[in-house]
């Protein structure tokens, strides 16, 4: 399969980095905090999505799914692009 070079912005960072360990129980990621940016984020294997550091998640920050008419409606707020 050839390889496909994606242009994405400046600011955006490198994709995360996984290392699957004993069939998948254990991971090892670069990826850091979406919400604070100092620690790791952390990584749910069951599904396969990035949370906040624990720190973050102490204080009541979590990931949500937005659905499609969500989304709709922040763009139309101008909440997103």
């Amino acid at each position: 399969m050839p390889r496909v070079e994606v242009d994405r912005p400046e600011d955006v960072g490198p994709l995360a980095t996984i290392q699957y360990y004993n069939g998948g129980i254990y991971a090892e990621h670069n990826m850091p905090c979406p919400r604070c940016d100092g620690g790791p984020a952390v990584l749910d294997l069951s599904c396969g999505v990035f949370d906040p550091c624990w720190a973050c998640q102490s204080q009541g920050w979590r990931t949500i799914h937005v659905g499609r008419k969500m989304r709709w409606l922040l763009r139309k707020m101008g909440v997103l692009r």
